[in-house]
């Protein structure tokens, strides 16, 4: 829905005095974690339950089996939710993408990015099956959803973040960063006291710029880092109940596009599943 050259049927207004903030990236690379600790800290910021919402409005299409999710008429879901969000504010947005909203809606967007290694532990504390864990992490090496918000948000100074989510350090620094921006937005429009804290306490939340070495992340995936299972108990943990199936559809699109046919046509998931199989031996 969101296009850079076409102008807002929400443009940012004076009169949303809190900022809408959406959270997005692959499973298990501490959106949840990441939302549900801001609100905590910004009392101004509620965490909207998009898997409800969808419920309410009516905006579940079919349910998956072979992807154990729900496939969302994301459509129908923003165009329900944003008159609302465009008069009121203050909703942090946990979902693995944010192409289906209106720029003019969103203050900022998230994309978090993870290690495979990582997201390998990650996704094995959560049980996922190997065809789920091989079809995330393709996803995450091409960056399908970092290249998506570039292109549907990049044309808005400002708007887009991109951060490491590996460590705790990592989390924190995010978390500190966003409660950070949010007080700066908020004091720019005259919004004072809204925000909770100087320090956080809390394991989630920066970060690492989006250009941190890989081989850095590498370094700091092999300690293991306290709190994998939680994030895959907690982050996500209804992506396979209340969110479509975004970067899966996605990269299959994005290969499409490219015209790649199959996966080993692929350099980048040649990569992928040479550093699974590396993971597994």
């Amino acid at each position: 829905m969101s296009s850079s050259s076409s102008s807002s049927a929400y443009p940012a207004t004076p009169q949303r005095k809190h900022p809408n903030i959406a959270i997005t990236g692959t499973p298990c690379v501490g959106k949840t974690s990441l939302a549900r600790a801001l609100v905590s800290r910004v009392p101004s910021l509620h965490l909207l339950d998009l898997s409800a919402a969808a419920e309410t409005h009516s905006a579940r299409i079919a349910y998956d089996d072979a992807l154990a999710t729900w496939e969302i008429d994301e459509e129908l879901l923003a165009s329900s939710l944003s008159p609302a969000l465009s008069r009121d504010g203050g909703a942090v947005l946990d979902w693995m993408h944010a192409d289906f909203w209106d720029e003019g809606l969103l203050d900022l967007v998230v994309t978090l990015r993870a290690d495979n290694a990582v997201l390998w532990r990650r996704y094995e504390a959560r049980g996922y099956p190997d065809a789920k864990v091989q079809e995330n992490i393709d996803a995450e090496i091409m960056g399908v959803i970092a290249e998506e918000n570039r292109e549907c948000f990049g044309g808005v100074e400002g708007l887009l973040r991109e951060w490491q989510s590996e460590t705790e350090d990592q989390e924190r620094e995010n978390l500190d960063s966003l409660v950070r921006w949010v007080g700066e937005w908020e004091a720019e429009r005259g919004q004072v006291g809204s925000v909770a804290g100087e320090a956080s306490s809390e394991r989630v939340p920066p970060a690492a710029s989006s250009k941190a070495s890989r081989s850095g992340a590498q370094e700091t995936s092999e300690e293991e880092p306290a709190g994998d299972e939680a994030h895959a108990a907690d982050d996500d943990r209804a992506d396979e109940s209340k969110k479509s199936p975004g970067p899966i559809r996605k990269l299959a699109r994005q290969l499409k596009a490219k015209g790649t046919t199959s996966k080993t046509d692929s350099p980048q998931l040649k990569e992928s599943e040479a550093s699974l199989k590396d993971l597994l031996t």
